[in-house]
């Protein structure tokens, strides 16, 4: 599982999107590849509706 190899992406909340992808509205994680979703001037993880508490991801500088 990625969030074992890398705390920063997958189900630990901290995937990061590219800036770049915002028009798109789709991109992967610069760390894990999990697929992201621009909405609400945020990225958030494909399932992010699946989980209670869900959190928006950050956005690589």
């Amino acid at each position: 599982m990625a969030q074992d190899i890398d705390p920063w992406c997958d189900e630990i909340g901290r995937c990061e999107g590219q800036e770049s992808a915002r028009t798109a509205g789709i991109c992967n994680c610069t760390h894990c590849g999990k697929e992201l979703h621009f909405r609400d001037g945020h990225w958030w993880t494909w399932d992010a509706r699946l989980h209670p508490d869900p959190q928006p991801q950050h956005e690589a500088e």
